[in-house]
């Protein structure tokens, strides 16, 4: 098992906590209140249409949970320090493996300041997908449905995205600084741009013998 982290869905985590099958607001707030008294965090409160999507919890034991502590004692979108994010999670901020380690933890990188960076709570999938547009790579076209999906939270079928939910989707990639091209337009497949990029990381030098 991996203790840096624990996937599981509110309606899974509410059976657990409670023994109640159909989970509501009330009974998921008691579930994380009770999980968090045993001592896992969650930095992501899901709304009901996403009570079977994933969920993850994090020991306080992990390094990750101290970004969730610094993210709950501050207002939103303030900068968290470079050095704290690098030392958490193991990777450079440039490293798209940074991105990654984030992401799993359900924590999206909205933008950078300076030698610092925003996060923000987010589901796990998107979280994923956005972080992953921060660091250059080949352009590659997404399935819209799915963007949509993973946007606003729920497993929702293809048939049933109008132009209501696509702009809900657009508006909300564009909180993130993310373009999604095609995705009004009514298009099957879009591509994600990130109005900004972290560079490419610095190659390891060779020959660390002085002199450098």
């Amino acid at each position: 098992m991996d203790l840096s982290r624990i996937r599981t869905t509110p309606r899974r985590l509410v059976f657990r906590e409670l023994g109640i099958e159909v989970p509501s607001p009330s009974t998921v707030r008691l579930a994380l209140t009770r999980a968090r008294n045993r001592g896992y965090l969650v930095a992501y409160h899901p709304a009901p249409p996403a009570y079977d999507e994933p969920l993850v919890q994090v020991p306080v034991s992990s390094p990750m949970a101290a970004l969730y502590r610094w993210l709950s004692v501050h207002p939103p979108l303030t900068p968290m320090p470079r050095g704290m994010v690098e030392s958490r999670t193991g990777w450079e901020l440039t490293h798209p493996l940074c991105g990654s380690a984030l992401a799993r933890v359900s924590l999206a990188i909205v933008s950078k300041d300076g030698f610092n960076v925003v996060l923000r709570p987010s589901p796990l999938q998107f979280a994923h997908r956005v972080n992953a547009c921060r660091y250059p790579s080949v352009e590659v076209e997404h399935d819209c449905a799915t963007l949509v999906a993973e946007a606003i939270g729920l497993r929702i079928h293809p048939i049933l995205i109008g132009d209501e939910l696509r702009l809900k989707a657009a508006l909300i990639y564009d909180e993130y600084g993310i373009d999604v091209d095609g995705l009004l337009d009514g298009k099957r497949e879009s591509l994600l741009r990130s109005r900004w990029q972290f560079p490419h990381p610095m190659p390891m030098a060779e020959h660390l013998d002085p002199p450098f």
